[in-house]
Parts: C-alpha cells; structure tokens; sequence
C-alpha cells in the first residue's frame, strides 16, 4: 500500500493556476451556459439584459440583520 501512495505522490503535479488563468477558465465556461443557466447562477438585485462576462463575488444584504442587531444592544 505504501509503494502505491509513492508513486502516486511521484506522479503529483503541483500546479497553481495564476488568477488570470482562473479568470480565463471560468470565462471559457461561463460562455457555454444558456441563458437560462446565466440566469439561474445571477447573484444580485436585478438581472440586466446581457450579463458581465467577468466573475464578481457574491453580495449579500445585511441591512436587515444590522437592524435587528442593533435593536438587541440594550442602548
């Protein structure tokens, strides 16, 4: 068993992509979704018509938990 885990590890490639080669593979990706994909996968308020082609990171509006938080301070 051992043997076989050396060879394995010997085989390992280490490799890590830059972040314009992530952002270049995600695009590739991005453009075989249908629309219909592209909407399912939307993060944000309100779908625009033609949909960024660089990845930007999900947002998630806190405002209401701030709300209710602050009302919990005792103040």
């Amino acid at each position: 068993m051992l043997e076989a885990l050396e060879t394995l590890d010997s085989l390992r490639i280490d490799y890590l992509p830059s972040p314009g080669e992530i952002d270049q593979a995600c695009a590739s990706i991005r453009e075989t979704w249908t629309m219909n994909e592209r909407r399912r996968r939307f993060v944000g308020p309100e779908l625009p018509d033609e949909l960024p082609r660089t990845w930007q990171p999900p947002t998630i509006d806190t405002s209401s938990f701030r709300l209710a938080m602050s009302g919990m301070s005792g103040d």
